[in-house]
């Protein structure tokens, strides 16, 4: 009985010492890097909110767009000094990449800031995106804009990986400038929907599945970090599942 007791004593200990720990690091975590946004954009917060975005940037004319899949703005320098046209898109949060659109637009570049899920005749979740709505943008852009070429494609993220697949099927796009870009098609990010990112004539693209990542991955890189609030590493699944795909297909 006595040896039961001290067994449970130490268990009470530990399990003392461990939350005090856990506590210890959100507590520290939060004041290292709770106070500190990646962007004050107020737009950020709700990125689908289209009253959120500036309608009035000196020296530059903002335009919401609204045509069948093209959904966003278009932002017109009162003096464009470059040719052609740059087409923004945000990453895996939904955005259009505004405040990149805004920066090129300032500095004489015709931009759009366009979403690529979550408006209105898109999918409402990043999953099975269709190619071809990039379609309604090259309309837009023959119907509205003057100086049509070159296009180039500025995107970030997934919206990178998007746009890697747009250049394989479109030659209208003549450069890409690629922010946090991937050598792989992943799954989409919809787990009650689950399948690939990008659809073409129909047919999901074949795709890298996240969730074929070793609990290990996720437990070192999610779930103790979201326990201790400190930040997410997402890269680490993408490279294990990269892995785990490659060890299948040999």
């Amino acid at each position: 009985m006595m040896r039961i007791k001290v067994i449970l004593l130490y268990i009470l200990i530990i399990t003392i010492a461990m939350t005090m720990l856990v506590f210890t690091l959100r507590f520290y975590n939060d004041y290292k890097y709770g106070k500190d946004s990646l962007t004050s954009a107020e737009y950020y917060n709700d990125v689908t909110n289209l009253s959120l975005y500036p309608k009035k940037i000196n020296g530059v004319e903002v335009r919401v767009i609204d045509e069948d899949t093209f959904q966003g703005f278009h932002l017109i320098p009162e003096r464009k000094t470059h040719k052609g046209i740059v087409i923004c898109y945000g990453g895996s949060e939904g955005s259009p990449n505004f405040e990149e659109a805004q920066r090129l637009a300032k500095e004489g570049y015709e931009t759009l800031a366009v979403f690529m899920f979550g408006m209105k005749n898109q999918q409402k979740t990043l999953i099975k995106i269709p190619l071809e709505q990039f379609e309604d943008v090259l309309k837009y852009v023959n119907k509205n804009i003057e100086e049509k070429t070159p296009i180039t494609v500025l995107a970030a993220s997934k919206g990178a990986e998007y746009a890697l697949n747009l250049a394989t099927k479109y030659d209208e796009i003549s450069n890409l400038i690629l922010i946090a870009p991937s050598a792989y098609i992943f799954a989409g990010l919809d787990f009650d929907n689950y399948g690939s990112s990008w659809t073409w004539n129909g047919k999901e693209i074949e795709y890298i599945d996240i969730k074929k990542s070793s609990f290990l991955t996720y437990l070192k890189n999610i779930i103790v970090p979201i326990i201790i609030k400190s930040p997410v590493q997402y890269k680490a699944i993408y490279d294990n599942a990269v892995e785990q795909d490659l060890e299948r297909t040999r």
